[in-house]
């Protein structure tokens, strides 16, 4: 949120710019045992949102993504 609330600055200085935030599918679809994963992740897409309909005027885009699940060793014990 910091980060994104500087950037805007400066980006409003220039004239414009883009944002871009990871997020998660956990945020649309919570995960078994993954509540605190899910609901900051879902805390991104909304900052994204909201800020993306804020820095419009500016020229300056919000966008995020969210990406799935990653066959990861750190994943793995979700994917067995």
């Amino acid at each position: 949120f910091y980060m994104s609330v500087e950037a805007g600055k400066r980006m409003r200085a220039r004239g414009g710019g883009s944002i871009v935030n990871v997020s998660s599918a956990n945020a649309i679809t919570p995960g078994d045992k993954q509540a605190v994963y899910s609901m900051t992740k879902a805390a991104i897409l909304s900052m994204t949102k909201t800020l993306a309909v804020e820095l419009a005027p500016s020229r300056i885009r919000v966008n995020a993504i969210a990406p799935g699940l990653v066959d990861t060793r750190f994943a793995s014990s979700l994917l067995e």
